[in-house]
């Protein structure tokens, strides 16, 4: 048998006083050794936020060349609170980790097992295929146990230009704590930005409790069509809470039986995307939103309908692309926004427009006292023969925090920057715009 000892590569840059069988990797060099995508793991409990654990990864040294290495890397889990915990006297949690299992952890390569030494006695793991452990601390003891397949799971189905698509997976029942374990492919830093829908849904009630728990911590946006194959158990047919800071998508193609899952008395939602749907058929009590976003003109006009007998609280509205600025029912509900009737939302959240649908909303909207609309986010792609609206107008938009600007540049004539803005200067492409002796025909900018 040929056993080797393990590189220790710890999530930390302290430097650890380890055996002479190891040597300390930077949390710079970390990435060299994860042939793996990015996978944060999680503890998830239906009354708190998810509990991240913290990782100390090895990778093995093989002091022989001509051995191969079975294994890549093997993953160590702790929970550092409960470390800290049960052991009071270690101030370095991470360095305590790091030193048992530098003294504990062997790998043999002919039989392809790891083994650690825990509380006297020695557990033997397969490897390669168990790559995962969770280390935990009885009565102050370091304890060792292989993380078991097929937990909860995460991960990325696709990426599109504003959105990431996941796709949620649990191929078994353990009837432990690793039920409550998740592991999640973690966003991009350079996609954060970008909405993340849910694509799917566990069909168990104690399951999905828990899903939405990890989905409103990280900001996810659940498609209600995917709760099509949910059930609830005989002994429970309670309504599902939805934890503030879950966007909901409801379409036309959502049934009642779906929303009837769901129990949304005294619940605030962080964003109501609508498409084609009746809002009033959603059963509300004491219920508010941050956000609701119409996507179309069919979402404007039922909730246009009910706004003399509101169910639905809506500090801010956004406007889809498919939004007609001309329709009266948007009109109607922009107007009031700028006068202060109490029957419409405090705010504009954001407003979208494509085609010649701004040159539109500025025609339309040119008999409106103030004579400017506030909105956080404006997004415009102005296109077509017209390059200005085709009756004059004193309508401005003044944006508070993003602008984003495709095609004709004498958009910029009609918009005036907010305080968050205000620091960026956009007066002389202004007034390069009116220039007839200068030609800048299309524009793509983005403001934040």
């Amino acid at each position: 048998m040929q056993t080797f000892s393990v590189l220790l590569a710890a999530l930390s840059v302290r430097v650890y006083a380890l055996d002479s069988d190891f040597a300390l990797i930077s949390e710079k060099l970390l990435p060299k050794f994860l042939t793996e995508k990015e996978r944060g793991v999680y503890i998830l409990d239906e009354e708190t936020s998810p509990n991240r654990l913290c990782s100390v990864l090895f990778t093995p040294v093989v002091r022989d060349k001509t051995v191969p290495s079975p294994v890549s890397a093997l993953r160590f889990l702790y929970d550092e609170t409960e470390a800290k915990k049960h052991c009071q006297e270690v101030r370095d949690i991470a360095g305590e980790v790091a030193r048992f299992l530098a003294e504990h952890a062997t790998i043999d390569t002919q039989t392809g097992t790891v083994g650690v030494v825990s509380r006297n006695t020695q557990t033997v793991f397969q490897l390669p295929e168990q790559k995962l452990f969770f280390v935990s601390f009885p009565n102050g003891e370091l304890s060792v146990q292989a993380v078991p397949e097929g937990i909860a799971d995460v991960s990325v189905l696709g990426v599109k230009e504003s959105g990431i698509d996941y796709l949620y997976k649990k191929e078994k029942e353990h009837r432990n704590l690793f039920d409550s374990f998740l592991i999640a492919e973690e966003c991009k830093y350079k996609d954060r930005w970008k909405t993340q829908t849910i694509k799917n849904f566990p069909s168990k009630r104690k399951e999905a409790a828990l899903l939405l728990s990890f989905l409103a911590a990280k900001e996810f946006q659940l498609d209600l069509e995917a709760a099509s194959d949910m059930h609830w158990e005989e002994e429970n047919k309670c309504g599902l809470k939805i934890p503030y800071g879950i966007g909901l998508l409801i379409t036309d193609k959502n049934s009642s039986c779906y929303l009837e899952l769901f129990d949304f008395t005294n619940t605030k939602i962080k964003k109501l995307v609508v498409s084609s749907f009746d809002i009033t058929k959603i059963n509300f009590k004491n219920t508010s939103t941050e956000e609701l976003f119409l996507t179309d003109e069919a979402a404007v006009e039922f909730f246009y309908n009910s706004i003399e007998n509101p169910k639905l609280y809506v500090e801010k509205f956004s406007f889809g692309k498919n939004v007609n600025p001309k329709r009266e029912s948007f009109l109607k509900l922009i107007k009031p926004v700028h006068e202060g009737e109490n029957v419409a939302p405090r705010k504009i959240k954001k407003l979208i427009f494509i085609k010649s649908s701004f040159f539109n909303f500025l025609e339309e909207t040119r008999r409106i006292p103030q004579g400017k609309i506030h909105v956080e986010d404006l997004f415009v792609t102005q296109n077509g023969k017209d390059s200005w609206p085709k009756t004059g107008t004193s309508t401005r938009i003044v944006v508070n925090k993003k602008i984003n600007i495709r095609g004709k540049v004498r958009v910029l004539q009609f918009i005036e920057l907010g305080s968050e803005l205000n620091h960026l200067d956009i007066d002389e492409l202004k007034r390069q715009c009116l220039s007839p002796e200068i030609v800048i025909p299309r524009i793509n900018i983005q403001l934040t």
